[in-house]
C-alpha cells in the first residue's frame, strides 16, 4: 500500500496473479450483457432469473423477436426507442413499416430521425407519404434526413423496375 495524493492505493507488480485477476474482473464488468425487463423496462442482468423490480420471468416471454422489438418501441428512454428504430431499419422488412411510421410522431426528435432513416432503409413506395410529411417537420435536420430517405426509396424503386422493400429484394 502507498499513499498518493492523500489516497491509499494498492501497488502490485504488473504481471502478478492478483493484477491479472483484477484485469479479468474489470473486463467482465465492461462486457457484461444487460437487458431490459419487457414488463417494467427496468435494467436486468442476463443472469437474472426474474426481474428484481417486478418479478417477471424473462424466460416465460413467448413473443417472437419481432414482437419484442415492436414492444421496445414503447420504452420510456428515447435512446432505446431510437436504437430499436435503427435495428428495424437494418433487419426489418415490410412488416416493420407501420411501426416505423408510427414512430414519426414520437415526441423525441432523435427517435423521429431514426425512424425516418429506417424507413429509407426498408421502405417501398408505401412510405413516401409518411416521408413527405416528415420532410415538412419544423426541424431543418429532420427535413434533410427525410429528403435523403426519400431519395433512398426512389433509387430502390427505379433500380428494380418495381417497388420492393429491402427484405423482399434481399439487400
Amino acid at each position: 500500500m502507498s499513499s498518493v495524493g492523500g489516497k491509499m492505493t494498492c501497488v502490485m507488480k504488473k504481471g502478478s496473479s492478483e493484477a491479472r485477476k483484477i484485469a479479468a474482473f474489470r473486463r467482465r464488468q465492461r462486457c457484461q450483457m444487460q437487458a431490459f425487463c419487457t414488463k417494467c423496462w427496468s435494467l436486468i442482468s442476463t443472469q437474472d432469473v426474474v426481474c428484481p423490480l417486478c418479478g417477471a420471468d424473462p424466460g416465460n416471454d413467448t413473443r417472437s423477436f419481432e414482437q419484442k422489438l415492436v414492444a421496445a418501441l414503447e420504452h420510456p428512454f428515447p435512446s432505446t426507442r431510437a436504437r430499436i428504430c435503427w435495428l428495424l431499419g437494418q433487419h426489418g422488412g415490410s412488416w416493420s413499416i407501420p411501426h416505423l411510421v408510427r414512430m414519426l410522431d414520437d415526441v423525441d426528435m432523435f427517435v423521429r430521425m431514426a425512424a425516418i432513416r429506417a424507413l429509407g432503409e426498408v421502405g417501398d413506395e408505401s412510405v413516401v407519404p409518411a416521408l413527405q410529411r416528415a420532410s415538412k417537420d419544423d426541424s431543418l435536420l429532420l427535413r434533410i434526413v427525410a429528403a435523403g430517405a426519400l431519395e433512398q426509396v426512389s433509387a430502390r424503386v427505379f433500380s428494380h423496375g418495381k417497388t420492393r422493400s429491402k427484405q423482399q429484394h434481399g439487400s
